[in-house]
């Protein structure tokens, strides 16, 4: 073919045929869907991150606090529920133990609460065998399956012991001792 007649036939071929530009979109769409998924993966893994660390300040604090006398604070899941940044200062919000951990500058804010679930983290006095008040519990609520699982792989090790619960949605709690 000569050069003049293959300049012809492509400057008759002008944009792209419908096929063409279902393939493009069809790409375009898988590679937003993946996106999409690592995106997800990040923030759970961030979120988890976050909750465990907020959970290990707590551990720090209750110890810190309550350890030396061995008298841990009674549970108050009521008023741990009711508890928002705006009334954290509240007489109620200051019956919960996290509520006057917050007040004594043990913990701040952002440390005191579930980033998952969005509520304040419920603590109360754990037995040990016989002996009732001889330890504490942290209860965190909201967690799906797979975030209860990469939860318990960071930081279950810190703990002496660890119980799942699956009654514990968000804006809610099931453990009182």
């Amino acid at each position: 073919m000569a050069q003049p007649e293959k300049y012809l036939n492509l400057k008759k071929q002008r944009g792209m045929t419908l096929l063409e530009i279902i393939i493009v979109l069809g790409i375009i769409g898988v590679i937003a869907a993946g996106v999409v998924v690592l995106a997800q993966r990040a923030y759970d893994t961030k979120a988890i991150t976050d909750l465990a660390n907020n959970a290990n300040t707590i551990r720090t604090a209750v110890k810190d606090t309550y350890g030396p006398s061995g008298a841990y604070p009674t549970a108050d899941t009521a008023n741990t529920i009711a508890m928002t940044t705006t009334n954290y200062t509240s007489a109620d919000s200051l019956k919960a133990p996290v509520g006057k951990l917050i007040a004594l500058g043990k913990l701040s804010l952002d440390e005191a609460q579930n980033n998952i679930s969005g509520n304040f983290i419920s603590i109360g006095p754990g037995s040990i065998g016989a002996k009732t008040n001889a330890g504490y519990f942290i209860e965190l609520n909201g967690l799906n399956a797979q975030q209860c699982r990469n939860l318990l792989n960071q930081m279950a090790n810190n703990w002496d012991f660890v119980e799942v619960l699956d009654d514990a949605p968000a804006g809610s709690y099931g453990a009182t001792t």
